[in-house]
């Protein structure tokens, strides 16, 4: 089984370890990274299949109480892309909330 395949079937993005992947469509995936130093939520690096470029990251925002996407400089994505680190915005959300974190709407 691939850390592809395991990071899906263990029961979501948020029981993976650190390296797992996380396909989120065609075109990109999410890579498990190591959380800050004291952190309770996990952080993620969106790469593209692709030569595995980093495109950005996906944390924990602590004002408005839910992960979001920030995306490195220079980098363009379509609706598609769009959608699928949406879809994986709101799973992450969706589990935090679920752990009795609630997350919140943006501000």
């Amino acid at each position: 089984m691939s850390s592809e395949q395991s990071a899906v079937s263990s029961g979501g993005p948020e029981a993976s370890p650190v390296g797992s992947r996380v396909p989120l469509g065609a075109h990109i995936f999410a890579e498990r990274a190591p959380d800050k130093p004291g952190g309770k939520t996990q952080r993620w690096t969106v790469r593209s299949k692709k030569g595995e470029a980093e495109l950005g990251y996906v944390g924990w925002y602590g004002p408005w109480r839910q992960y979001n996407f920030d995306p490195e400089s220079g980098t363009t994505f379509n609706n598609a892309c769009l959608r699928e680190i949406t879809a994986f915005l709101e799973r992450l959300n969706r589990e935090q909330q679920q752990r009795g974190e609630p997350a919140g709407e943006a501000q």
